[in-house]
């Protein structure tokens, strides 16, 4: 029983884990689509 507790636990960390890191992961793709189209903007302005 405990074992199978801890077991849960640690799965549900990885998972909490794992979404952090994909929302890191998006957002910083998201601020270097930005960071790469203003230079594009400025260039056609």
């Amino acid at each position: 029983m405990n074992v199978r507790y801890q077991l849960s636990l640690k799965v549900a960390s990885i998972k909490s884990m794992l979404i952090h890191v994909l929302i890191v992961a998006l957002v910083l793709q998201h601020a270097l689509l930005k960071l790469s189209i203003l230079p594009n903007n400025f260039r056609l302005g």
